[in-house]
Order: structure tokens, then sequence, then C-alpha cells
């Protein structure tokens, strides 16, 4: 597991998901939402300081709502977040 990624975006586990519920946070203006959608995860990304009900997302993606697929969103909001700082 991307315990890095786990850390830094405060992540829940599996099950909390599989439960039904969303999770959303930021970072220094880098906001993510994670949620379940159609048996998938699906993670939305904006920068600023409206809230996810009326901030226009600038990034989505989804992955499978598995073990795997949450290894693959972890690894990805991580390297998401990375490039972001980098600019």
């Amino acid at each position: 597991m991307n315990e890095i990624a786990v850390k830094r975006f405060d992540m829940r586990n599996l099950y909390y998901y599989q439960m039904g519920n969303d999770y959303k946070g930021s970072i220094k203006g880098f906001n993510y939402k994670v949620e379940p959608v159609d048996d998938k995860f699906r993670v939305t990304i904006w920068h600023g300081m409206l809230s996810s009900d009326v901030a226009e997302p600038e990034i989505e993606n989804e992955f499978s709502f598995d073990d795997e697929g949450f290894e693959k969103m972890l690894d990805w909001l991580e390297e998401t977040y990375q490039k972001d700082i980098a600019k």
C-alpha cells in the first residue's frame, strides 16, 4: 500500500467507501474528493476556496472498486499531487 499517499491524504480504508461514504480533503489548495460511484472510485480534483458542490472539476478519474483499484487510485492521487506542486 502507498503509505505516503495514505498519510498525506488522510485516506480512509476500502471498507469506508464500501459503506457508501465519500471523502474530501485539501492540501494547500489542492482539493480532492473520493467517492464510490457505480461500483468505481471516482476522484475529482480542483483548486481554490470553493467546495466540491460548486467548484468546477479540473481533473477526474475512475478506478475499479476493489483492492487493486484502491491502490491505483492512491498512486494516481499522489502522482497528480506531485505534478501539481512541481509547477
